[in-house]
């Protein structure tokens, strides 16, 4: 099967609930000149464990399309922590191409690789920082309609990170086990976050999850 049917049959996947009136051929195209870059920088600079298409598709891509849930808006101001190969920041972009995204990873090799991608993919309002979150500038602080994370450690750690950059009524997502409860952590965000919905989900393997979203309420 050629990567663009492999992509229009993760579009079909009706565990996403991807837009109905999205152009499925469109987003397609634009995924196979991420893949097309993907595999010219993979193999210099370790950007995932899997080296063929294929599997980035299925674990990273079907992945990342899990995030449209969290999408109240597709004119939202999103930023992606620890954006690493562009999941799920990238793929989001390409389902809603009015999304203003700024993407974060400390590692100056990944975010070259991204603005490379945003450039070869003709991605408007694509920012790239190089950055750790938790240095970053004023300027960003209560900037943001939504803030994800996809590789994520404690519940308290990502809140704590994503509230400075969140509006007062912004939300933050990221993907958690069926086990997680918020109210097992205890962090200063506590007082700032208040958790809005816990959506379940189903990975492409089959694995059972849930989508977070915590919302800001006042600052």
């Amino acid at each position: 099967m050629s990567r663009l049917n492999q992509l229009l049959e993760v579009f079909r996947d009706e565990r996403l609930q991807l837009p109905s009136a999205g152009d499925a051929e469109a987003w397609g195209t634009a995924l196979e000149v991420y893949l097309d870059e993907w595999q010219k920088w993979n193999g210099k600079i370790n950007l995932t464990s899997e080296t063929d298409a294929a599997a980035v598709i299925k674990k990273h891509i079907f992945d990342s399309l899990q995030y449209v849930r969290a999408v109240e808006n597709p004119k939202s101001r999103v930023m992606d922590i620890g954006s690493g190969a562009g999941f799920p920041g990238i793929p989001l972009k390409v389902v809603f191409p009015e999304l203003s995204l700024t993407l974060v990873d400390s590692q100056r090799k990944r975010t070259n690789f991204l603005r490379n991608c945003a450039r070869k993919m003709a991605l408007d309002n694509v920012e790239v920082l190089t950055s750790r979150a938790e240095v970053l500038g004023d300027e960003y602080n209560e900037q943001f309609d939504l803030v994800l994370f996809r590789g994520v450690g404690e519940v308290a750690q990502c809140l704590e990170l994503a509230m400075p950059y969140l509006k007062t009524g912004g939300q933050v997502a990221f993907k958690k086990g069926l086990e997680a409860h918020a109210s097992h952590e205890v962090s200063e965000a506590d007082h700032f976050m208040a958790l809005q919905d816990e959506i379940p989900i189903v990975g492409q393997s089959g694995i059972a999850s849930k989508m977070m979203l915590f919302a800001k309420c006042f600052t």
